[in-house]
């Protein structure tokens, strides 16, 4: 029997302008709120996909307390020492001042991230686009996962990630030194690509002769979302297109 689509038809139902106006807005919520209040108490920005969207890690604050901050759906989940405050997304000025930080229009100068915007513009954020992006985020960390376990140790993995800078879940691995490490992910979409899609971008020139490399945008290869789901096995194919990338990029 035939592979389920891990994502649901309300959620396929979006795209073009819906979409791409709700990854901006949370991708603005992701840089100058949630990564920039992990980043003044630790030090790191990485996020992660968690349940209904993404958010951090648990952190210490300056206050000792243990604290995640995350989207789910279309509201701001506050989880302090145990304690949870939801409330629904407004602006991001809100947004910030429920986190407990000032955003700094300066953090994206040397990202190519969306501006910050008037902070009591509202946030663009439907619910369906928002489902969308949970379901993928939590798809391509799944797809993601099972890349480490076909290195070796010198390929050097890190653990997926979703960084703030370009909204998108990632790993990296493979030697550098010898021209094999690529960075394998999974993007909401940006300016080149309106749907979210999978990406094996090596790290040194490919082969444009190969149609496996077949972005013009980056040095690597890309699948949308339309073509995963139109798969009878979308995770499949996933993780087919990912392990492919990865045995092109080792045997250059």
């Amino acid at each position: 029997m035939a592979a389920s689509s891990p994502f649901s038809a309300s959620a396929l139902a979006v795209a073009g302008p819906t979409l791409v106006s709700s990854r901006l807005a949370l991708h603005r919520l992701a840089f100058y709120v949630l990564s920039a209040s992990r980043q003044a108490a630790t030090g790191r920005v990485g996020l992660r996909s968690t349940p209904g969207g993404f958010g951090t890690p648990p952190f210490r604050d300056a206050d000792a307390r243990e604290r995640v901050l995350r989207v789910e759906g279309t509201d701001l989940v506050i989880e302090s020492d145990g304690d949870v405050e939801r409330a629904p997304l407004t602006t991001l000025g809100a947004a910030a001042e429920l986190v407990g930080i000032v955003p700094d229009a300066d953090r994206g100068a040397e990202f190519d991230v969306p501006a910050i915007g008037a902070l009591d513009e509202p946030l663009a954020v439907d619910p369906a686009a928002s489902m969308l992006l949970a379901e993928w985020y939590t798809f391509g960390t799944e797809a993601l996962e099972t890349l480490p376990p076909l290195g070796g140790p010198d390929d050097d993995a890190t653990d997926a990630q979703l960084w703030p800078e370009h909204f998108d879940v990632g790993v990296d691995m493979g030697s550098a030194d010898e021209g094999r490490r690529a960075s394998y992910g999974a993007s909401p979409g940006d300016e080149h690509h309106t749907e979210p899609y999978l990406y094996v971008a090596a790290w040194s020139d490919v082969d444009r002769d190969d149609p496996f490399w077949n972005d013009p945008h980056f040095s690597g290869a890309s699948v949308g979302l339309a073509e995963l789901t139109a798969d009878p096995d979308p995770s499949g194919r996933a993780r087919s297109f990912l392990t492919e990338g990865f045995r092109r990029v080792s045997r250059t």
